[in-house]
């Protein structure tokens, strides 16, 4: 992998400009709506009135725990899909405006060349982390 590039100079309204870091999420959360479902489905159960169907309900409760839990891990995964996407979109508009911004001011006829180097050089520093980003969301397996 590249090594990271950090730009030495902030232009003014510019954010910071590297990738967002992606963790691993934990499933011990899941695990335990798994066991707090299996227990709570087994206490509501053990209220009911004997008949056919509790026993029957009863031994069902760890196959209905489990597909709770398989839901809930899908809807979290989801979610968190969701949540970084949108935080790698910001990250792409954040960079748009920098863009814009240094594009503006190697365009001004006033700007003097000490100012449009500067621009210049966070311009490839921008184009450098969209690839970086690009290629991280590519390789992506989760």
């Amino acid at each position: 992998m590249a090594p990271r590039i950090k730009p030495k100079a902030k232009l003014p309204g510019m954010a910071e400009l590297s990738p967002t870091t992606t963790r691993v999420r934990s499933r011990a959360g899941a695990s335990g709506i798994g066991a707090g479902t299996g227990s709570l489905l087994l206490h509501i159960l053990k209220n009911f009135p004997e008949t056919q169907w509790k026993q029957l309900l009863v031994d069902c409760v760890p196959w209905l725990s489990l597909a709770i839990t398989a839901g809930l891990v899908w809807l979290l995964t989801q979610f968190n899909q969701y949540v970084r996407l949108k935080k790698e979109k910001a990250q792409l508009l954040r960079w748009d405006r920098g863009e814009k911004y240094t594009l503006g001011i190697l365009n001004d006829p006033n700007a003097s060349e000490e100012r449009k180097a500067e621009a210049r050089k966070l311009l490839d520093e921008l184009q450098v982390l969209r690839t970086e980003l690009a290629r991280k969301v590519i390789h992506q397996t989760d």
